[in-house]
């Protein structure tokens, strides 16, 4: 769940309705891979389950400036004011 009014994403657990771990993210988009979810925030994109954080390095995606965020054909697509990103499914951290 994300909360962006406080710049936080966090996970649930369902059977004890409880908060089992938070994160700073400051995520305007979401989208969910496995059990990864992604966000769009200040940070740029990062990748959130599993017990850790991914970043991702990606020089085209100005967080700021993404809109949305999509999975499909084995890509994590960003839209951007400039078009969609592809990001390659494989080849995220």
């Amino acid at each position: 769940m994300s909360d962006p009014a406080n710049g936080t994403l966090l996970q649930l657990d369902p059977g004890r309705h409880r908060v089992v771990v938070g994160w700073e993210a400051a995520g305007r988009a979401l989208a969910v891979v496995g059990e990864v979810v992604w966000t769009a925030g200040d940070g740029g994109l990062v990748g959130f389950g599993r017990g850790r954080v991914r970043p991702v390095g990606a020089e085209e995606i100005h967080a700021r400036a993404v809109a949305g965020l999509t999975v499909g054909s084995g890509a994590l697509w960003a839209a951007t004011p400039s078009g969609l990103l592809r990001l390659d499914l494989r080849r995220l951290p």
